[in-house]
C-alpha cells in the first residue's frame, strides 16, 4: 500500500499538501501528535509537538 502523504492528484491541477516543498520542508503530521508514540519519537519531533501543545489523546475519554 502506498503512503496516502505521496499521494496526489494526477491532473496536475493541484498537489498534495504533504509533499515536501522545494526546500524539503512539509508539514508535520498530527498522528506524531497522539499519546501512545510519545516514547518512540525522534528528540526534534518531541520538542515539535511541544511546541505544537503536546500531545493528544488517541480517544476521547
Amino acid at each position: 500500500m502506498n503512503c496516502g502523504r505521496y499521494i496526489h492528484r494526477s491532473s496536475g491541477a493541484r498537489l498534495s499538501p504533504h509533499l515536501p516543498d522545494q526546500a524539503g520542508h512539509q508539514p508535520f503530521p498530527a498522528w506524531n501528535r497522539l499519546d501512545i508514540f510519545a516514547g518512540a519519537l525522534s528528540a526534534d519531533d518531541a520538542r515539535h509537538v511541544a511546541r505544537k501543545g503536546g500531545t493528544i489523546p488517541l480517544e476521547a475519554e
